[in-house]
Protein backbone atom coordinates (compact mmCIF):
# COMPACT_ATOMS: atom_id res chain seq x y z
CA UNK A 1 0.00 0.00 0.00
CA UNK A 2 2.98 2.14 0.85
CA UNK A 3 4.23 2.13 -2.41
CA UNK A 4 1.26 2.72 -3.95
CA UNK A 5 0.49 5.62 -2.04
CA UNK A 6 4.05 6.89 -3.22
CA UNK A 7 2.84 6.94 -6.91
CA UNK A 8 0.05 9.24 -6.10
CA UNK A 9 0.73 12.70 -7.36
CA UNK A 10 -1.69 14.38 -5.02
CA UNK A 11 -1.29 14.45 -0.72
CA UNK A 12 -3.19 12.34 1.29
CA UNK A 13 -4.54 15.38 3.05
CA UNK A 14 -5.73 17.22 -0.41
CA UNK A 15 -7.50 13.77 -0.87
CA UNK A 16 -8.76 13.51 2.56
CA UNK A 17 -10.56 17.04 2.25
CA UNK A 18 -11.90 16.21 -1.46
CA UNK A 19 -14.23 13.00 0.03
CA UNK A 20 -14.72 15.54 3.48
CA UNK A 21 -16.57 18.23 0.63
CA UNK A 22 -18.00 15.49 -1.15
CA UNK A 23 -19.87 13.66 2.22
CA UNK A 24 -20.32 17.44 3.28
CA UNK A 25 -22.33 18.13 0.25
CA UNK A 26 -24.18 14.96 0.55
CA UNK A 27 -25.21 15.44 3.92
CA UNK A 28 -26.50 18.80 3.16
CA UNK A 29 -28.25 17.83 0.09
CA UNK A 30 -30.13 14.87 2.18
CA UNK A 31 -30.78 17.76 5.17
CA UNK A 32 -31.64 20.62 3.23
CA UNK A 33 -33.77 19.36 -0.16
CA UNK A 34 -31.41 21.53 -2.45
CA UNK A 35 -27.81 22.04 -3.24
CA UNK A 36 -26.15 23.41 -0.70
CA UNK A 37 -24.59 27.16 -0.52
CA UNK A 38 -20.68 27.21 -0.24
CA UNK A 39 -21.18 28.90 3.31
CA UNK A 40 -23.53 26.08 4.27
CA UNK A 41 -20.73 23.49 3.47
CA UNK A 42 -17.92 25.35 5.34
CA UNK A 43 -20.45 25.35 8.35
CA UNK A 44 -20.80 21.96 7.83
CA UNK A 45 -17.29 21.37 7.49
CA UNK A 46 -16.36 23.37 10.69
CA UNK A 47 -14.23 26.06 8.54
CA UNK A 48 -14.04 29.28 7.52
CA UNK A 49 -15.43 30.06 3.43
CA UNK A 50 -11.81 31.19 3.16
CA UNK A 51 -10.55 28.09 4.02
CA UNK A 52 -13.10 25.93 2.33
CA UNK A 53 -12.30 27.57 -1.29
CA UNK A 54 -8.36 26.79 -0.02
CA UNK A 55 -9.76 22.91 0.34
CA UNK A 56 -11.66 23.61 -3.69
CA UNK A 57 -8.08 24.88 -5.22
CA UNK A 58 -6.55 22.25 -3.25
CA UNK A 59 -8.77 19.19 -4.82
CA UNK A 60 -8.34 20.43 -7.99
CA UNK A 61 -5.12 18.30 -7.71
CA UNK A 62 -7.13 15.21 -7.09
CA UNK A 63 -9.35 15.51 -10.63
CA UNK A 64 -8.78 13.05 -13.14
CA UNK A 65 -8.75 14.38 -16.80
CA UNK A 66 -10.22 12.41 -19.85
CA UNK A 67 -7.33 10.76 -21.38
CA UNK A 68 -6.55 10.96 -24.98
CA UNK A 69 -4.49 9.17 -27.36
CA UNK A 70 -1.91 10.73 -29.09
CA UNK A 71 -2.94 10.98 -32.81
CA UNK A 72 -4.60 14.11 -34.81
CA UNK A 73 -7.67 13.08 -34.52
CA UNK A 74 -7.69 13.08 -30.73
CA UNK A 75 -9.09 9.66 -30.47
CA UNK A 76 -10.06 8.42 -27.16
CA UNK A 77 -7.99 5.78 -25.16
CA UNK A 78 -11.12 3.88 -24.53
CA UNK A 79 -11.89 3.64 -27.86
CA UNK A 80 -8.28 2.45 -28.80
CA UNK A 81 -8.14 0.02 -25.99
CA UNK A 82 -11.07 -1.70 -26.69
CA UNK A 83 -14.51 -1.52 -28.23
CA UNK A 84 -15.99 -4.88 -28.22
CA UNK A 85 -18.29 -5.14 -25.24
CA UNK A 86 -18.98 -0.89 -26.10
CA UNK A 87 -21.49 -2.26 -28.29
CA UNK A 88 -23.21 -5.04 -25.64
CA UNK A 89 -26.79 -3.60 -25.39
CA UNK A 90 -25.89 -3.75 -21.90
CA UNK A 91 -23.44 -1.38 -22.16
CA UNK A 92 -25.39 1.13 -23.91
CA UNK A 93 -28.25 1.14 -21.61
CA UNK A 94 -26.26 1.73 -19.06
CA UNK A 95 -24.47 4.47 -20.65
CA UNK A 96 -27.60 5.92 -21.36
CA UNK A 97 -29.35 5.95 -18.22
CA UNK A 98 -26.05 7.14 -16.56
CA UNK A 99 -25.75 9.83 -18.94
CA UNK A 100 -29.89 10.97 -17.76
CA UNK A 101 -28.84 11.08 -14.11
CA UNK A 102 -25.86 13.04 -14.86
CA UNK A 103 -27.98 15.39 -16.91
CA UNK A 104 -30.38 15.56 -14.19
CA UNK A 105 -27.70 16.03 -11.61
CA UNK A 106 -25.89 19.16 -13.65
CA UNK A 107 -29.60 20.74 -13.74
CA UNK A 108 -29.77 20.69 -10.25
CA UNK A 109 -26.38 22.39 -9.40
CA UNK A 110 -26.09 26.31 -8.67
CA UNK A 111 -26.24 28.08 -12.05
CA UNK A 112 -22.81 29.69 -11.95
CA UNK A 113 -21.73 26.58 -11.56
CA UNK A 114 -23.65 25.07 -14.24
CA UNK A 115 -22.64 27.91 -16.52
CA UNK A 116 -18.87 26.86 -15.52
CA UNK A 117 -19.27 23.35 -16.27
CA UNK A 118 -20.86 24.28 -20.11
CA UNK A 119 -18.61 26.63 -21.44
CA UNK A 120 -15.33 24.37 -19.78
CA UNK A 121 -16.48 21.03 -21.25
CA UNK A 122 -18.62 21.57 -23.74
CA UNK A 123 -17.28 25.40 -25.61
CA UNK A 124 -13.82 24.05 -24.30
CA UNK A 125 -12.98 27.29 -23.17
CA UNK A 126 -9.88 27.98 -20.83
CA UNK A 127 -10.65 28.31 -17.19
CA UNK A 128 -8.86 31.95 -17.90
CA UNK A 129 -11.00 32.52 -20.91
CA UNK A 130 -14.06 31.45 -18.76
CA UNK A 131 -13.08 33.75 -16.05
CA UNK A 132 -13.12 36.46 -18.40
CA UNK A 133 -16.39 35.73 -19.81
CA UNK A 134 -18.10 35.46 -16.50
CA UNK A 135 -16.23 38.83 -15.05
CA UNK A 136 -14.52 36.60 -12.24
CA UNK A 137 -11.33 36.08 -10.74
CA UNK A 138 -9.60 33.07 -12.69
CA UNK A 139 -9.26 31.23 -9.29
CA UNK A 140 -12.66 31.74 -8.30
CA UNK A 141 -13.68 30.11 -11.64
CA UNK A 142 -11.64 27.09 -10.52
CA UNK A 143 -13.44 27.00 -7.52
CA UNK A 144 -16.35 26.77 -8.66
CA UNK A 145 -15.70 24.25 -11.34
CA UNK A 146 -14.26 21.60 -8.84
CA UNK A 147 -16.75 22.31 -6.21
CA UNK A 148 -19.24 21.40 -9.64
CA UNK A 149 -17.54 18.43 -10.18
CA UNK A 150 -17.36 17.31 -6.21
CA UNK A 151 -21.34 17.62 -5.74
CA UNK A 152 -21.42 15.82 -9.28
CA UNK A 153 -19.30 13.54 -8.28
CA UNK A 154 -21.09 13.06 -4.55
CA UNK A 155 -24.84 12.61 -6.56
CA UNK A 156 -23.47 9.77 -8.80
CA UNK A 157 -22.05 7.91 -6.04
CA UNK A 158 -24.98 7.81 -4.25
CA UNK A 159 -27.29 7.15 -7.02
CA UNK A 160 -25.15 5.24 -9.46
CA UNK A 161 -24.16 3.11 -7.26
CA UNK A 162 -27.71 2.53 -5.60
CA UNK A 163 -29.26 2.44 -9.25
CA UNK A 164 -26.71 -0.41 -10.00
CA UNK A 165 -28.04 -2.67 -7.05
CA UNK A 166 -24.62 -1.51 -5.08
CA UNK A 167 -25.27 -0.35 -1.45
CA UNK A 168 -22.24 0.87 0.94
Amino acid sequence: MDSLRELDWAPRETRKRSKLIEQGIHRLKQKLGREPLEEEIAAELQISTSDYQQWLGDARAVEIHRLVAGDEQGTDLLDVISDDDSLWPSQIVERSELERILALAIERIPKQERIVLSLYYDQELTLREIAEVMGVHLSRIGQLRTQAILRLRSHLERVWSTSRGMTR
